[in-house]
């Protein structure tokens, strides 16, 4: 196998996801995050727009558009947008990371690192105001 085979992604895998959620984007109540509301969803990559589809759009569904109140909104917005970022930063690491120098390797990776961590505390805060008000967990 050869390197650029090995970092291709697995296409059959995205398929699989982009099977399962594309016709999500056509039903009723899927509604996808405002800041991509004016993104050319045909210029977005594959594996990108099943992200979307499959984490992204359900995240938003379920944390910003079905929250009782502007508190649990505002954090649930900030763990979606998050979760987006930090989706757009795997992908970024999965094609920069191989041919980077190891220094630059780092520096992407505790990037990523920090990411993970403000997204962990902000569903942690969500998950403490679910609990403070009575609501149930929003991860399950």
């Amino acid at each position: 196998m050869t390197k650029e085979e090995e970092h291709k992604p697995d296409e059959e895998g995205v398929a699989a996801m982009k099977n399962e959620t594309s016709e999500k984007r056509d039903e009723p109540d899927f509604t996808p995050p405002y800041w991509l509301s004016e993104v050319a969803w045909e210029d977005l990559p594959d594996g990108l727009q099943a992200a979307v589809e499959g984490i992204v759009g359900p995240g938003y569904k379920d944390l910003v558009m079905a929250a009782p109140d502007a508190m649990e909104r505002l954090a649930g917005v900030s763990v979606v947008h998050l979760t987006h970022l930090e989706i757009l930063d795997q992908m970024q690491l999965a094609l920069e990371s191989p041919t980077a120098k190891p220094e630059d390797r780092r520096g992407m990776v505790e990037s990523h690192v920090r990411l993970v961590g403000a997204k962990t505390r902000a569903m942690a805060f969500l998950h403490r105001l679910r609990e403070a008000r009575g609501h149930s967990d929003p991860a399950g």
